[in-house]
């Protein structure tokens, strides 16, 4: 019973408004999302995955992505990327080599001028089996900026007693691995070679031009062992002048001239490479 209140009077709380008719409040039109069913999340989640996928692409200086791999999308531009078996592999268009050393960081050219000793960047540091300081610096960059997965398949020349061993264990690694052995020569050639070629360059130019001499004499042989001298040193020549900056204004001439003045210096690198041709 309620006190003070006759049993037929309506309380003080009102009452409430009609749901139907014309006292039907305005209830507007709010938007409701539509809910995306999960066959449209993962189309999109796809496309998106693929867009950037091609972002990493088009952002790459170097990769070997055999039939049936895909760049990570995760990948970013600074960085080396292997994918996990070790069978695909990419240089982001922005990294560079770089190693730590005692907690100081290192580039091809400093490594070699503080670390090296004075000895030539392609010589072996040891009169045994013992890397060079090109050698020692790819390996480093392989075990820093890889996974070990993909970076302990790498032989190391101190695993090693001797040169034909470690030849042999090369010879492995290329055949079990190729996008890994063609990502470490795309670093120690288009990376480390040229930057500790520079900095020896720079403190002993002669040493390194009898060097290259030498290389490219071998190089010739090896590649056109059929071919008489004068042919071997013709491929000689043009894939050294071509790899490699001298001291002059001139472009080198595919034509030597003896008469033309201009023509000396290219000359003189022709008649080397002949007389190590002929050495070998």
């Amino acid at each position: 019973m309620l006190l003070g209140r006759k049993k037929d009077e309506p309380t003080d709380s009102g009452s409430l408004p009609s749901l139907e008719g014309d006292d039907a409040p305005d209830m507007g039109n709010p938007d409701i999302p539509k809910i995306k069913s999960q066959e449209e999340l993962l189309a999109e989640q796809t496309a998106a995955e693929e867009a950037s996928k091609q972002e990493v692409l088009a952002g790459l200086q170097w990769k070997m992505l055999p039939a049936g791999y895909d760049i990570s999308s995760q990948m970013r531009h600074n960085e080396l990327w292997t994918s996990d078996d070790c069978e695909a592999a990419a240089i982001g268009r922005d990294w560079q080599p770089i190693v730590s050393v005692n907690d100081k960081l290192y580039t091809p050219a400093s490594f070699w001028q503080e670390l090296a000793g004075g000895t030539p960047p392609h010589v072996p540091t040891t009169d045994s089996v013992g890397s060079s300081a090109m050698m020692a610096f790819a390996e480093k960059v392989l075990s820093q900026d890889l996974e070990y997965e993909c970076s302990g398949h790498v032989p190391l020349s101190r695993d090693y007693d001797n040169n034909e061993d470690f030849g042999n264990a090369w010879t492995d690694f290329r055949n079990a691995y190729p996008a890994l052995a063609a990502l470490y020569d795309e670093i120690y050639e288009k990376h480390i070679a040229p930057q500790m070629s520079g900095a020896w360059y720079e403190v002993d130019p002669d040493g390194y031009s009898d060097y290259q001499v030498e290389r490219m004499a071998k190089w010739a042989v090896n590649a056109y062992p059929n071919e008489d001298v004068t042919e071997q040193t013709d491929q000689a020549y043009f894939r050294f002048v071509k790899s490699f900056d001298f001291d002059s204004d001139d472009e080198a001439p595919d034509v030597l001239d003896p008469s033309n003045p201009a023509h000396q210096v290219w000359i003189e690198v022709w008649l080397a490479l002949n007389e190590a041709i002929k050495d070998l």
